[in-house]
C-alpha cells in the first residue's frame, strides 16, 4: 500500500515512482500526440513552421556574422550554424514547454494522483518530435554543403541522447521553478539568447581555443561539449576524445539528477503553488 501524502515536501519513493512512470509511458506518447493536435503542429503548416522557424533565426544569425566578419567562412559554416541552432531551439523549447507544464495543469494536479514528472516528461518529449523533421532538413543540407555521408556521422545519435537527457534534468528544474517564480517562463527567452551566445553556436570550438591557452573553462557551460561534438560531427565528419564524451555525458546526467531530486522534493506541494 503507498500512502500519498499531498501538500508536503519529501523525496517519494523512487522505485515505485520510477515503475508508475514506466506504466504510463504510452499515456506520455499519447498525451504528447494530443499536444501537438492542440498545437497544430501535426498538420502540414503546423510542420512546415517548426523547420521554417529555427531556419530564419539560422539565416539572420548567418548573415550577422558574415557581416561582421566580412564573409571569411568555411563552406560548411552554414552547416554548423543550423546544427546548432536546431539544437539549441529544441533544447529552448523544451524548457520553455516545461516550465509552464505544472502551472497549466492545476486541475489535473488537484483533482488526480499520479507522478507529476509525467508533465514536463511529455513536453521534452514533445520538443523532440518537433526537432525530427529539422534534423531531416538538416542531412539534406550536410550532403549538399558540407562534406558528405560518412559512417562518422553514427556519432551524432548518442549525442543526441545526451542532449535529450540534459533537456530533461533541465525541463524538470524550469517546471519547479516556475511554480515557485511565475517569472521563470516569461524570463527564460531572454536567457536562452544569452546562452546562444556563450554555447558554440555562432561561432566553432576551435574558434574559442585559438582565442585562448586555457580551454577548461569552457566547460562550465554544459551544453559546450556537447554541442562541439555535434556540429563538428556532422558539419565537419570529426571524432572527439573519450575525455570530451565524458564531460557531455557528466554535465548531462548531472543536470538529470540535480532536475529529478528538486523536482521530486518539491512535489509534493504543487497542489497547493498551483
Amino acid at each position: 500500500m503507498r500512502v500519498f501524502k499531498p501538500f508536503k515536501a519529501g523525496f517519494p519513493n523512487f522505485r515505485i515512482y520510477l515503475a508508475q512512470i514506466w506504466q504510463r509511458k504510452a499515456f506520455i506518447h499519447e498525451l504528447s500526440l494530443a499536444e501537438r493536435r492542440l498545437e497544430h503542429l501535426d498538420t502540414v503548416f503546423g510542420a512546415i513552421w517548426t523547420i521554417l522557424s529555427p531556419m530564419l533565426m539560422a539565416a539572420i544569425y548567418y548573415l550577422l556574422v558574415m557581416v561582421l566578419q566580412g564573409g571569411h567562412k568555411p563552406p560548411n559554416f552554414l552547416v554548423h550554424l543550423l546544427a546548432g541552432v536546431f539544437i539549441f531551439n529544441f533544447i529552448s523549447v523544451s524548457a520553455m514547454r516545461c516550465a509552464r507544464s505544472i502551472t497549466n495543469s492545476g486541475r489535473l494536479i488537484t483533482n488526480a494522483n499520479f507522478p507529476r514528472a509525467i508533465l514536463p516528461l511529455t513536453q521534452t518529449w514533445t520538443s523532440f518530435l518537433q526537432l525530427l523533421p529539422a534534423l531531416a532538413i538538416l542531412l539534406v543540407a550536410q550532403v549538399t554543403l558540407g562534406p558528405g555521408l560518412s559512417w562518422t556521422l553514427l556519432w551524432a545519435i548518442p549525442d543526441l541522447a545526451i542532449i535529450f537527457i540534459f533537456a530533461v534534468g533541465f525541463g524538470f528544474l524550469t517546471a519547479t521553478a516556475n511554480v515557485y517564480f511565475r517569472d521563470t517562463a516569461a524570463a527564460l527567452p531572454y536567457f536562452n539568447r544569452v546562452w546562444t551566445y556563450a554555447s558554440p553556436v555562432l561561432y566553432t570550438a576551435d574558434q574559442v581555443r585559438n582565442l585562448s591557452t586555457h580551454d577548461s573553462w569552457m566547460y562550465v557551460n554544459p551544453l559546450f561539449a556537447p554541442l562541439e561534438i555535434w556540429s563538428g560531427t556532422i558539419a565537419q565528419l570529426q571524432t572527439f576524445p573519450l575525455h570530451l564524451w565524458l564531460i557531455s555525458l557528466g554535465g548531462a546526467v548531472l543536470f538529470l539528477m540535480l532536475g529529478t531530486a528538486v523536482f521530486l522534493y518539491r512535489e509534493g506541494e504543487f497542489a497547493v503553488r498551483v
